[in-house]
């Protein structure tokens, strides 16, 4: 595993005094450095500062008794807020990506500086999507720089709009507004009790929510005849590929499926839940065709535990992937929270998955 030393960094804000820095334990560390490899080679070191980044701004969020969720690379829902988070690596300004600003636009941008010679993190300032659409920003590559004496500096000012306001005063463009209260309106939901499904029985919300149980199958099943339905036998032959790509599939896994509302092509999220041992279970989720045609581009599958992105998968080219997938391994008392982004940029996310 390749360690990262952050020596580049002199902020003048960096203080190892301060009261309200953030400390990283050994375990942040690791979790970041593990999340990075599994990045391309060239953007290692940038998922890397993102990941400490956003452990620092949760936990800071955390002790203020505000919740973060994630939903998407570098934003963040708190209080009905959507928060962009931008890492501060230079003394005098931070570099805003472009798509979050002009595509992904978000209510408040906070600038997080991280430090880990003293094993810290910093908000070091915050500013307001109206705010930075009325200034004039150089660019540079896929970027605006913007000056760190152009934030309200610390998170006062943050804290202050996050309890006291509301995410209507800081109009978004119309389409993010439609995903934010998309958002906040699953959040709302309560959970989705998969251990149930292992009885053949939908819990309550699954059925509300119009998810459909199939019948019990696994792996070995494929490419057999039966007289269950062609979407079980499609399905089937799926988790025989899936399986033969090393992941494990429980004999005793039970199979619901849920068509999302989209235009053509049809889009089918399928989740696969099985108990490994009295401490842990599994969670397999499957997005694709119901008719097993290709997917299309920008179609986008991220998974979260509540606190960080866990998994974010996508189309990048049409036609090329017949389905995403991933498997979730959690002790009995985690959940996970699952969003698709369809092409057209909707992103329906659904209650939290648990077992009991």
């Amino acid at each position: 595993m390749t360690d990262f030393f952050i020596d580049t960094l002199d902020l003048s804000d960096f203080q190892a005094d301060r009261p309200d820095a953030i400390g990283f334990t050994p375990a942040d560390i690791t979790a970041a450095q593990t999340l990075s490899q599994a990045a391309p080679p060239a953007a290692q070191w940038s998922t890397y500062l993102n990941a400490l980044a956003a452990t620092g701004l949760t936990q800071w969020l955390s002790q203020r008794q505000l919740t973060a969720q994630p939903i998407g690379a570098n934003i963040w829902q708190v209080n009905g807020f959507r928060l962009g988070v931008i890492v501060a690596t230079q003394e005098d300004e931070v570099l805003l990506p472009k798509a979050l600003l002009d595509t992904d636009a978000c209510h408040l941008y906070v600038a997080v500086g991280v430090d880990e010679e003293y094993g810290q993190a910093y908000i070091l300032g915050s500013t307001r999507y109206d705010q930075l659409k009325a200034r004039s920003l150089q660019t540079e590559d896929q970027a605006y720089r913007l000056p760190i004496d152009q934030l309200d500096s610390g998170g006062n000012q943050l804290l202050l709009t996050l309890r006291c306001s509301e995410p209507s005063f800081i109009p978004l463009p119309i389409s993010i507004g439609a995903q934010v209260a998309a958002v906040a309106q699953s959040a709302k939901q309560s959970k989705i009790r998969v251990g149930q499904w292992l009885n053949r029985q939908l819990d309550d919300l699954a059925a509300e929510l119009s998810w459909v149980l199939m019948p019990p199958m696994t792996p070995q099943t494929a490419g057999l005849r039966s007289a269950t339905a062609t979407a079980s036998n499609s399905f089937a032959q799926v988790l025989g590929t899936i399986a033969s790509e090393g992941i494990m599939i429980s004999d005793l896994s039970q199979t619901a499926y849920y068509d999302l509302v989209t235009a053509d092509p049809a889009v089918r999220l399928y989740a696969v839940v099985g108990q490994l041992n009295p401490t842990e279970w599994s969670l397999l989720l499957v997005l694709g065709n119901p008719d097993g045609i290709a997917l299309p581009a920008n179609l986008q599958l991220r998974v979260s535990d509540g606190r960080q992105i866990l998994v974010e998968e996508s189309v990048e080219v049409a036609r090329s992937q017949a389905y995403l997938y991933t498997q979730l391994i959690g002790d009995m008392d985690e959940g996970f929270q699952v969003a698709v982004t369809l092409p057209s940029g909707t992103v329906h996310v659904f209650p939290e998955f648990v077992f009991g």
